[in-house]
């Protein structure tokens, strides 16, 4: 043991002064400053933007459009009208149908100007205003038809649009956005169209709305509505529980797997979470990223990326470069056993590559606290059996550097057994580093081609690394170095990666230990 301690310690010695290993670390700190600088300076760019006031002059718009819009239907009702004393009797009822189009429209965007309302707003006025005029819209049809010919159908159906109708002028007359859920509720309960399971998940939705915006306000805020469109999403997850159908992808319909129905489970956890927190806007749009939250995510993915070049580099001349200077002599003919020499040098490198994780991670922090603040970084949430749970922004970051190590260290073996093997370092390191960039395109061509499928992808290598983005589940402000390549589309569970990968160690491990054992040293 004292001999393997002596050999470690010279090894840790003679990598800390090589020059890859000084240039890596140092550009590696600066571009870590730089690159947390450069997000910083844009946030500051967009604060002074954001603070800029543009409230007077987009009320103005706002008012300019709604009043262009009436300007331009009241032209074109005016041609066709024109148009209407010109032709013949077939088609004057054409034009009269289009009329009346229009002067629904003419009526809704003049009760817009009046009552100070952006129609293209995501506020409950605002979609209550353009409820009214589909309701008007369908009312032109009853209107056509003499009240002695309609059947009882269709009187009671025009009683129901004309209530509607009403019921929407007193919601916008008197503000109330509770009235307004109320008579959403009551609408979801006559609708026979679905069942009582889908009523009540429309209901709950209502009830979210108003647990987390109680006046309405989020909403009417900005063109775009983040809460409904959140709110939307965990409605299609409930629905896909319920049906047990998946409808969440972009993609065809499917029915739901075990796995995938306790993943939607989780999901839907975490959503609601989420919302209850007041995080929704960011979870749901990526314009409302944390700039803090892409400067360190930014910032891990350069350092992993300068580290597993350090490793590989290390590694890849760890045997092959002592054997072309023929130093390696010197410790072969010592009396040291040839794979405690094997072990010395496979555990420094390793050593070098948990240092260079360590001063990653303390940089990173230091430079996202002192540019954003120390208080200011998203934990991460996620859901076991349908439970949500939180992980501090620290322990998250650690645990994620922890796992993106884990990729570092199956090159690094890899890169080491070339080494041994090759006995050329151009070709150990050249080829280690072609398959760190080449192998995921490749990944990323398999998962996404639909030709290949079927059970033996998940025997491809590639497809059982970044454990990292797949045990925190990537989202969208965070993607590793690991992921920049493309994502495991493919991938089989976690604890299958862990238990191929440890395999593949091993084999990489005894390929080297066996290699450096048996050959001659020249």
């Amino acid at each position: 043991m004292r001999k393997f301690k002596a050999l470690y310690i010279n090894e840790m010695i003679k990598i800390s002064r090589k020059l890859v290993v000084i240039i890596v670390m140092g550009v590696m700190v600066l571009g870590l400053f730089g690159y947390g600088g450069i997000i910083k300076l844009t946030e500051l760019a967009q604060k002074r933007y954001d603070q800029v006031d543009m409230s007077g002059s987009e009320q103005d718009w706002r008012k300019d459009e709604m009043r262009n819009m009436l300007d331009n239907f009241k032209s074109e009702k005016a041609n066709l009208q024109d148009e209407m004393d010109k032709a013949d009797e077939e088609m004057k009822k054409q034009y009269e149908f289009q009329i009346k189009s229009l002067d629904v429209q003419i009526e809704i965007y003049e009760y817009a100007v009046e009552k100070d309302i952006y129609l293209y707003s995501g506020g409950y006025t605002a979609v209550s205003l353009r409820n009214m005029m589909d309701l008007k819209f369908s009312l032109i049809n009853y209107e056509g038809i003499p009240v002695e010919e309609m059947n009882d159908i269709q009187r009671a159906e025009k009683k129901r649009t004309e209530d509607e109708i009403s019921k929407y002028e007193e919601i916008i007359e008197k503000s109330d956005y509770r009235m307004y859920i109320d008579f959403q509720n009551e609408i979801i309960d006559s609708d026979t169209s679905m069942t009582e399971e889908e009523k009540q998940i429309m209901r709950e939705s209502n009830d979210l709305r108003v647990k987390i915006d109680p006046t309405g306000e989020i909403s009417a805020s900005s063109d775009y509505d983040p809460l409904s469109s959140y709110i939307t999403g965990i409605e299609n997850i409930k629905k896909s529980l319920l049906h047990n159908i998946d409808y969440t992808g972009y993609g065809s319909i499917k029915p739901l797997t075990p796995s995938g129905r306790q993943e939607l489970e989780n999901s839907l956890a975490v959503q609601i979470y989420k919302l209850e927190k007041g995080d929704f806007e960011r979870s749901n749009n990526y314009m409302q990223v944390e700039l803090s939250d892409v400067a360190m995510t930014g910032m891990l993915g350069f350092g992993t990326f300068m580290m597993i070049c350090m490793v590989l580099i290390l590694a890849g001349g760890a045997i092959s470069q002592e054997i072309s200077t023929g130093s390696i002599k010197s410790l072969i003919i010592s009396p040291v056993k040839r794979y405690k020499i094997f072990f010395a040098k496979l555990t420094s490198i390793i050593t070098a590559g948990v240092a260079t994780a360590v001063v990653l991670y303390i940089v990173s922090i230091l430079v996202h606290g002192i540019l954003f603040g120390f208080a200011n970084g998203s934990d991460y949430i996620y859901a076991i059996n349908g439970k949500a749970h939180e992980l501090s922004f620290y322990i998250y970051r650690m645990a994620y550097i922890g796992l993106e190590f884990v990729d570092v260290l199956v090159y690094l073996v890899f890169a080491y057994m070339l080494s041994i093997i090759t006995r050329n370092t151009a070709v150990s390191v050249g080829v280690s580093i072609a398959i760190y960039f080449g192998g995921n395109l490749v990944n990323l061509f398999l998962s996404a081609t639909e030709i290949f499928s079927g059970e033996w992808l998940k025997f491809i290598p590639f497809n059982n690394m970044s454990l990292a983005d797949r045990i925190f589940k990537v989202q969208m402000n965070n993607i590793g170095i690991s992921g920049l390549f493309g994502l495991n589309l493919n991938a089989p569970s976690s604890m299958f990666s862990v238990v191929y990968l440890v395999v593949m160690l091993i084999c990489f491990g005894y390929i080297a230990l066996d290699s450096f054992n048996r050959r001659d040293i020249k």
